[in-house]
């Protein structure tokens, strides 16, 4: 549409009140196990900014990857059906594992769950454990 002077008086919303989280990930090679992560999460007491500055040791280029968590709610309350469940990232073996990389709690646990039924795992006396096989026991001991 064609922009009147009555559209420049509405308040623009900053670029991060459009996301409910960002978490970066970087190299965990070279940044270690307790600190490749660099992770926002709004709270009710957020000041919402128009951009993000990360700072890291080094001076390196490294690879990242950054995780934008929307935030489907506007300010006006929206009917639950319109609300995203929220989404999973999972550790990158049990992923190839299963076929999948992000996704909501169902869904991660059907797929896991179909896992364990179509290669007989569950314990034939005991049926609330899970016997692991191979690449199982690999997520499990990481």
């Amino acid at each position: 549409g064609i922009a009147t002077k009555h559209d420049s008086h509405k308040t623009k919303r900053k670029f991060s009140s459009f996301f409910k989280s960002l978490v970066i990930e970087l190299d965990r090679e070279l940044y270690g196990p307790d600190n490749h992560l660099v992770e926002w999460h709004r709270t009710l007491t957020t000041q919402e900014t128009d951009g993000f500055q990360v700072k890291r040791p080094g001076d390196r280029d490294v690879r990242c990857t950054v995780l934008l968590m929307l935030d489907y709610q506007t300010k006006k309350a929206q009917p639950s059906s319109f609300q995203q469940p929220p989404q999973y990232k999972l550790d990158p073996r049990l992923a190839r594992l299963l076929g999948i990389h992000t996704q909501t709690r169902p869904v991660v646990i059907n797929a896991l769950w179909q896992y364990i039924k179509t290669h007989k795992l569950q314990d034939a006396h005991e049926r609330e454990y899970i016997n692991c096989d191979r690449y199982l026991q690999q997520v499990r001991t990481h």
